[in-house]
């Protein structure tokens, strides 16, 4: 698979600083750290559980569409609270007239990033009763577990770098790291204000300031113990076939399909064979369903039933006490 040295993945001309470099290492040490083999989940409706089964995919959806939207505020609140601090204290004027004129079309820029970018989300805890409440109809969903090796050493993720305009991250929740990143943020800005074009460096700033403004958030969330994967999708654009839409909540939600097989996660662009399924682990069933533990696996070897050798994954009810009024 093709590779990319960036953090964001577009802006390969510009030579990565010793401050790029360390921002980057911020970013990711908290994936490359996590050296447990464990198993991750995402969680997902009936009808979302059926189609990723039958498609070998999982879909990721717009970002405009996906979770809470204050959780990404959250992230630029943040970040841009930082560089507040620090351009109170900066003596270069060049510096705080540039990137205090950013904000004149921050809203916008961010928004034409914004409009390129699809996630998925994965938990650490299959069994959360907040992730059954928010993603998977109020505990009638179902909770599918990959082994994280899976996912990203056979993708070669385990590089830490972007790779087909794919990443897979562990959400950072700790305060003091957030503040470290935003500062080292701050200090690769003035390496590139100086010797580059404002095209150059504006294209920085909007950029990375969305990656890792999306993968920040409040420590109050951090018992979901989130790992993202984001696609950059601006290829998509220009050949429709690549992105499918779906209905939620009354609204129409575009997505792109990341095909997982016995060699990680795929593109978009390179498609999968449906003989070959997704290497699913564990699954947990939510806990306000009525279907049972022997409906799910009947319907695995009707989807599989020709697939020599599969391995049929450990299914399990939630032991969430939780039943849903709705």
């Amino acid at each position: 698979m093709k590779q990319s040295g960036e953090l964001s993945g577009a802006h390969g001309d510009m030579c990565e600083s010793t401050a790029e470099k360390r921002l980057k290492d911020i970013v990711f040490e908290n994936t490359k750290d996590d050296k447990e083999r464990k198993i991750l989940y995402h969680y997902t409706t009936p009808n979302g559980f059926i189609n990723i089964l039958k498609t070998n995919s999982f879909y990721a959806s717009h970002f405009k569409y996906f979770n809470d939207p204050s959780e990404f505020i959250y992230g630029l609140r943040f970040i841009n609270k930082v560089i507040e601090e620090r351009l109170s204290k900066e003596e270069d004027q060049t510096i705080v007239k540039k990137l205090c004129g950013l904000k004149f079309n921050e809203i916008s820029e961010l928004h034409k990033e914004i409009e390129q970018l699809y996630a998925l989300s994965f938990s650490e805890n299959g069994d959360l009763l907040s992730q059954w409440q928010a993603y998977a109809e109020n505990g009638k969903g179902y909770s599918i577990g990959i082994k994280k090796e899976d996912i990203f050493e056979k993708t070669g993720l385990n590089s830490f770098d972007i790779i087909d305009d794919i990443y897979f991250i562990k959400m950072i929740y700790d305060e003091e790291k957030q503040t470290d990143i935003a500062n080292v943020f701050y200090n690769v800005l003035r390496e590139k204000i100086l010797p580059n074009n404002d095209e150059d460096w504006k294209k920085y700033y909007y950029q990375t300031l969305t990656y890792i403004g999306m993968i920040m958030k409040h420590d109050a969330y951090e018992n979901e113990k989130e790992w993202l994967f984001i696609y950059r999708g601006s290829i998509i654009f220009s050949d429709e076939k690549y992105l499918n839409y779906r209905e939620k909540n009354n609204d129409i939600i575009p997505y792109v399909k990341l095909y997982f097989d016995e060699n990680g996660v795929r593109s978009p662009k390179l498609g999968i064979s449906l003989r070959t399924p997704i290497p699913i682990e564990k699954i947990y069933i939510g806990p306000t369903t009525n279907t049972e533990e022997i409906i799910i696996g009947s319907f695995l070897r009707k989807v599989y039933k020709e697939i020599n050798g599969y391995k049929f994954p450990y299914v399990i009810e939630s032991d969430c006490p939780y039943r849903s009024t709705k």
